[in-house]
């Protein structure tokens, strides 16, 4: 039982990671069409910011997880 929910959630934070990734890229295509506008170029380094944490997150959440399901 422990190896299956490993593996879904393994599909889980994988998941959770391509879509922080594809932010990160969409937030970049919007710095780079920004025209130098303070207000895209600030939502954009937001949009940034908020991806890469959301990856730290999920990489942090992935560990524990992992370390947990390890000791049962």
């Amino acid at each position: 039982t422990a190896g299956v929910i490993q593996q879904a959630l393994s599909i889980v934070f994988g998941v959770i990671g391509a879509f922080a990734l594809l932010m990160i890229t969409v937030s970049g295509l919007r710095y780079v069409l920004s025209s130098g506008d303070p207000q895209k170029t600030a939502r954009a380094k937001d949009g940034i910011i908020y991806s890469l944490v959301g990856i730290a997150v999920a990489v942090a959440a992935e560990s524990i997880v992992l370390f947990v399901a390890n000791r049962l």
